[in-house]
């Protein structure tokens, strides 16, 4: 089993996708629709500007939990 991802707001999620690559390309309420700037291959994702999203999200994203968690929280361990 894998280790529990930490629960963060839809605006952290969005700048720890931008790390990887992807930038947000419009807005339609409280959904951004992010896709990849250099490979048109990768899918779209939709993040929710939520105060706190569930960790059920960001399993679908091909990074591991643990790049995810130095991405959100770069000073401690894993």
């Amino acid at each position: 089993m894998s280790p529990k991802l930490p629960v963060v707001s839809g605006a952290d999620l969005i700048r720890a996708l931008g790390k990887f690559g992807y930038v947000a390309v419009r807005q339609k309420g409280s959904h951004v629709r992010l896709r990849h700037a250099s490979d048109p291959r990768r899918l779209p994702v939709t993040v929710p500007l939520h105060a706190e999203i569930a960790s059920a999200p960001s399993a679908a994203f091909s990074a591991t939990p643990r790049s995810l968690w130095k991405t959100f929280f770069p000073h401690s361990s894993f």
